[in-house]
């Protein structure tokens, strides 16, 4: 099967790329390799921004999200720089764009990058930059703040999930907006109360501050996307 990279219109530069094999392998079922290989052709990219414009469910949860974005941004200061990891085709990056001087839009996927560098902001021009956000090509807290949203549920390794917080912690100076699902969440009470084995990357808040504090952080608050529950949670982690 074959999965070209398409050129992106802007001239990004690129530091990692999907591993090909992993579309070769069909037996373990989804992972965060097979995951990354999803929005590589701009048709798919595009289509899956759309979804979240036609689809109800979808415009209510992004409007959701954003608020929540908004609230954990405005007790930071203005930030010089912040880096929006996996910025997806730009769906919630509003409002970091609002909240700094410089906002660096980073992905896997060249399509999506390319989508989200489209949209226009008031205040501030994003760059891009082709990257794995497990291996960020970054100095240490060269970054004033990060926001990760909607990966770490498509990570079902915890080396990976912790790599991946560690990777974030390490290149912010002053602060992190990690969202995770919660392992707590009624669905997964409703799981357990099934006989259905739980999500494989569901987290705790307890895991995140551990990790948070080793990275000098930790946990200041924990929203909840949906009032049903809290499954998708965004964590803010500030460092000390």
């Amino acid at each position: 099967m074959d999965y070209p990279l398409l050129g992106p219109q802007h001239d990004i530069p690129q530091f990692a790329q999907p591993e090909p094999e992993a579309l070769q392998d069909t037996t373990n079922g989804p992972d965060r390799k097979r995951y990354e290989w999803t929005y590589q052709r701009d048709a798919g990219a595009a289509q899956y921004d759309r979804s979240f414009s036609e689809s109800r469910r979808k415009r209510q949860r992004t409007r959701r999200e954003l608020w929540i974005l908004e609230r954990l941004l405005s007790d930071q200061p203005t930030s010089k720089t912040l880096l929006d990891i996996p910025c997806g085709g730009g769906r919630l990056s509003a409002p970091m764009a609002a909240r700094t001087h410089a906002l660096l839009e980073a992905d896997i996927s060249p399509a999506q990058l390319d989508l989200a560098l489209t949209r226009n902001y008031s205040v501030t021009c994003p760059v891009g930059m082709v990257v794995s956000a497990l291996e960020l090509p970054l100095p240490d807290e060269s970054i004033d703040g990060v926001i990760c949203a909607r990966l770490s549920h498509h990570l079902p390794d915890a080396k990976e999930r912790e790599t991946l917080l560690g990777e974030l912690l390490r290149v912010s100076k002053n602060f992190v907006i990690f969202s995770f699902t919660d392992r707590r969440s009624i669905q997964s009470i409703s799981r357990r109360i099934r006989g259905r084995a739980l999500k494989s990357a569901a987290m705790l808040p307890e895991e995140i501050a551990a990790i948070a504090s080793r990275y000098g952080a930790r946990l200041d608050q924990c929203l909840t996307v949906s009032n049903l529950g809290p499954r998708h949670r965004y964590a803010l982690l500030v460092k000390n």
